[in-house]
């Protein structure tokens, strides 16, 4: 939808991953890399860096919003304690727009964890070298791809799909449907078996 107003025209592209700013100057470039440049090769632009931590307006200005939440009114005292545990955390940029980044409980154990894990020390010296596949998140979490890096930790991975697959919000999705909802926030190997073999429990 984009594409009459761009073509011919030179622009600048902010984005808040890393490394896409190096892709064009990159020599080592996979299958799904290339078809990307490909495309992009009919536009005039540059890509600059801009951390996602600062850019809050153009997060703020992506979302439509009718009017501003001041209050929040729950008849279900277990759903307002539930958005109590998330623990709300309101940046204030420039004191005009705020945004409110929500971090789950588990996340510090998910930390926790993955510090613990064998393949930690592995990964972190990856993510050192080139942060397209391995980086390490504002809030300490190890990612692969953008996605958490699930540990090998039996019990946070089990906590994990259980919140998923039983959660309030959640409709116990079959195998399929589960794998394709996690694999978009979620890595670890062997995961669509793992996956698989919970929910086959669970029925």
């Amino acid at each position: 939808m984009w594409r009459h107003y761009l073509c011919g025209a030179t622009f600048e592209v902010f984005t808040d991953h890393k490394s896409l700013k190096y892709i064009f100057s990159q020599k080592d470039l996979n299958l799904r890399q290339r078809r990307w440049i490909e495309y992009l090769k009919d536009y005039d632009f540059t890509i600059s860096y801009h951390p996602g931590k600062a850019n809050v307006v153009a997060d703020v200005l992506s979302r439509h919003a009718k009017a501003t939440m001041c209050s929040m009114l729950t008849r279900s005292w277990t759903l307002l304690q539930d958005v109590i545990a998330w623990q709300p955390y309101i940046c204030d940029e420039n004191k005009v727009m705020m945004t409110a980044l929500i971090r789950h409980p588990l996340m510090k154990e998910f930390v926790m964890k993955q510090k613990e894990d064998p393949e930690f020390a592995k990964n972190m010296e990856e993510s050192k070298k080139t942060d397209f596949l391995w980086h390490q998140d504002e809030d300490d979490s190890l990612r692969f791809r953008q996605r958490l890096w699930v540990p090998r930790d039996e019990g946070v991975k089990h906590q994990l799909l259980d919140e998923v697959h039983k959660s309030r919000f959640s409709i116990h999705p079959g195998s399929t449907k589960m794998f394709q909802d996690m694999r978009r926030n979620f890595w670890w190997p062997g995961m669509k078996r793992e996956i698989a073999e919970y929910v086959a429990k669970c029925l």
